[in-house]
């Protein structure tokens, strides 16, 4: 993704976020944060998080339509993330 293309999926509104399982389990989940497209599209970020080393370990950005999208959804994070997803809520989740 190009840098001034980033910057206008910024704009685009919010579709939700997620986190998956095992954060303070096992110091590991992902965390899908999500815009709404044009054409019923998604475009997305799934993070792959681990607290005990790496931080962030991996990356995904990808728009695809919606119905790919909830499929991936359902095998990645499944669990809404409570409020909105930032740094300090995920520093706050695993403490």
């Amino acid at each position: 993704m190009k840098s001034d293309e980033f910057e206008l999926s910024l704009r685009l509104p919010m579709r939700g976020a997620w986190i998956s399982d095992g954060l303070q389990e096992h110091g590991m989940a992902n965390v899908v944060i999500a815009r709404r497209g044009s054409g019923g599209k998604v475009l997305f970020a799934n993070f792959l998080v681990d607290t005990h080393c790496l931080g962030i370990k991996d990356l995904i950005l990808d728009c695809v339509k919606e119905t790919h999208f909830l499929d991936m959804l359902d095998h990645v994070a499944p669990t809404p993330a409570i409020g909105r997803v930032t740094r300090a809520n995920l520093v706050s989740i695993y403490k």
